[in-house]
């Protein structure tokens, strides 16, 4: 993979091991998306093999892909923590919710500061992707609260669940799809700037 020969590139640049070694979690991350994929694609109308209810491994499914989406692109900014910014106390790392990107003239944080431009911009084209927000929305009110779902019947009586997100009802391949895309579409940008970082 080009992305693994670019992280081993900039971890020989720059001796930054732990840097190097968030972003490959990262890859893993991606990794576990298209696993994910694959898995939601050949279940069972009804029932798993372990006779699990669909409508479990449905919300199970979204779980996964939205929580993976916002890992690879938090371990993207660990990484480049790693490399640019002061260590958080007790061994945290940094987050995407952690820095602060200046949109609509808000001021700029000493963090963001510290960032070079190109992975400023990197931050930027994440903060303001609306398919990113909306997997993240998704993922938060299932992880922190219940997210209203709405069940749907299809031909030959294969059902699926749709999570209701403001005034649409997104199928659960839609947010497994959307999830996907924005982890890779911003990990693949991310990488193609790594030569450029100091």
């Amino acid at each position: 993979m080009a992305a693994i020969d670019s992280i081993r590139h900039l971890e020989q640049r720059t001796s930054n091991t732990a840097a190097s070694g968030l972003f490959l979690s990262a890859v893993t991350a991606l990794e576990g998306l298209d696993y994910l994929g694959e898995l939601d694609g050949r279940k069972p109308a009804r029932y798993s093999t372990d006779n699990h209810f669909a409508d479990m491994i449905d919300v199970a499914h979204v779980r996964w892909a939205t929580s993976s989406c916002i890992t690879v692109i938090d371990l993207c900014v660990a990484g480049l923590g790693q490399m640019y910014l002061p260590p958080k106390p007790r061994d945290r790392e940094y987050s995407f919710s952690d820095i602060k990107v200046p949109l609509h003239g808000n001021q700029p944080s000493r963090e963001w500061q510290l960032i070079p431009r190109c992975a400023q911009r990197w931050l930027r084209r994440v903060a303001a992707d609306v398919s990113y927000s909306r997997v993240a929305s998704v993922r938060h009110s299932l992880i922190h609260r219940q997210l209203a779902r709405h069940l749907t019947i299809g031909p030959r009586g294969r059902y699926r669940l749709r999570f209701r997100f403001g005034d649409k009802r997104l199928a659960v391949g839609t947010v497994l799809s959307r999830a996907r895309s924005a982890a890779r579409r911003h990990f693949f940008s991310l990488v193609a700037v790594m030569p450029k970082l100091p």
